[in-house]
């Protein structure tokens, strides 16, 4: 008699979990512009040269499995079917690893590095969809396990690989980025 309390107050508290780490993720952040903030401040601000619109995040890592801050406003380029990349542009004062990780709207999941150097000009990075490999997810496999550019969901996510790689250190960087371009496979 005393066994069915026990798992349903184990299953409540597995509930409740999930739940307050959904509200947690969803809670704390920060809506800037198309951009959401997990860890640190940030800003929408426009280059004085280019006019160009872009996120200055300062941020410390202090949660290596959530996102520093996620794009949410992707839109498909008119080279999304035709072999297109994923364009990031950005300065940084420190170099890092960034993961980037892109969502196709059937819940796959897809993940690359992408080395940050420090810069104090704007640096293009290119992502090809080859680059992407699939992330594990509890939404399931993807239907061919290559990453579709015209299937993409509007979010993509950031994390700081200095978080994944030394999770004991902390780490403090001031980024700026631009909002993903997806298409262009050469500067404008």
């Amino acid at each position: 008699m005393h066994m069915p309390t026990k798992w349903a107050v184990l299953v409540w508290v597995v509930v409740v979990a999930c739940l307050g780490a959904y509200y947690v993720l969803v809670a704390e952040s920060e809506r800037v512009g198309d951009w959401r903030v997990y860890q640190g401040s940030a800003r929408c601000l426009r280059d004085a040269e280019s006019h160009q619109r872009y996120l200055d995040v300062s941020y410390t890592v202090k949660h290596p499995s959530k996102p520093l801050f996620s794009y949410v406003a992707l839109l498909a380029g008119r080279h999304a079917r035709n072999g297109g990349a994923l364009r990031l542009d950005y300065q940084s004062e420190w170099p890092t690893t960034l993961l980037v990780v892109v969502h196709e709207r059937d819940g796959s999941t897809y993940q690359t590095p992408v080395e940050i150097l420090h810069r104090e000009v704007w640096t293009a990075h290119l992502l090809m969809p080859g680059a992407f490999k699939p992330r594990a997810t509890p939404a399931g496999e993807d239907e061919n396990g290559v990453l579709d550019l015209d299937q993409l969901a509007p979010r993509v996510d950031f994390y700081d690989g200095s978080g994944v790689i030394a999770p004991s250190t902390t780490f403090s960087n001031r980024l700026k980025l631009t909002p993903p371009v997806l298409g262009q496979t050469s500067a404008p």
